[in-house]
């Protein structure tokens, strides 16, 4: 994806943080992972849903995910999510949770889970 750029990105994550748009994820009073997401006119946007590699496998992610979609389903909203192809574990665990695959892009995998 081209060179790395650690001010753009530091930049991006501080102005994430301040519009709300990334949320900590706790379990026990323990910070386990985050999830970024924007909620946007007609569909919510998963941009980032990280667990702890100590916490993975054990429905974290899932739990977090599956509130997401139902909330957004609740208000007619769609949600989407954009990974990148050689993820096949993050495409797994999307699908499984009820996320179809819409369109391809060279780098990425464009995916939605829309209300029944």
């Amino acid at each position: 994806f081209g060179s790395w750029d650690e001010a753009l990105h530091v930049r991006q994550a501080a102005e994430c943080w301040a519009r709300g748009y990334i949320s900590v994820i706790e379990v026990a009073g323990q910070r386990v992972g985050m999830v970024q997401m924007f909620d946007r006119d007609g569909f919510v946007e998963v941009g980032e849903l990280q667990i702890d590699p100590e916490h993975q496998e054990r429905g974290i992610g899932g739990r977090v995910l599956s509130d997401i979609v139902e909330q957004a389903h609740k208000r007619g909203k769609t949600v989407t999510a954009s990974i990148v192809r050689e993820n096949g574990r993050a495409l797994g665990f999307l699908q499984r949770y009820g996320f179809e695959l819409v369109e391809q892009t060279e780098t990425h995998h464009q995916l939605q889970c829309a209300p029944e």
